[in-house]
């Protein structure tokens, strides 16, 4: 991060610490992390993240190598032991 953009991130905490519903909106939001990360059953996050058929990104994976569909050699193949 540069010193301009740190100092953008500063101003704009600063700007909304003053805002009037800032504490309420940090205590929503919090809960709903903390809310979505205990969640059991298919919906857990960790449950979901395992669905996702994205490429991870990596800056050291080199774009122009991936296929059209995303994945070298076309899509991945669903775990049928995982039932997804």
């Amino acid at each position: 991060m540069t010193p301009e953009g740190f100092d953008t991130a500063a101003a704009e905490y600063a700007r909304r610490l003053e805002l009037p519903y800032f504490w309420e909106v940090m205590e929503r939001s919090a809960r709903a992390l903390v809310n979505a990360y205990t969640l059991g059953g298919q919906h857990n996050l960790w449950r979901q993240a395992e669905r996702v058929l994205a490429p991870p990104f990596s800056s050291t994976v080199d774009a122009t190598a991936w296929s059209p569909s995303g994945w070298p050699g076309g899509r991945p193949r669903r775990s049928a032991a995982r039932g997804c």
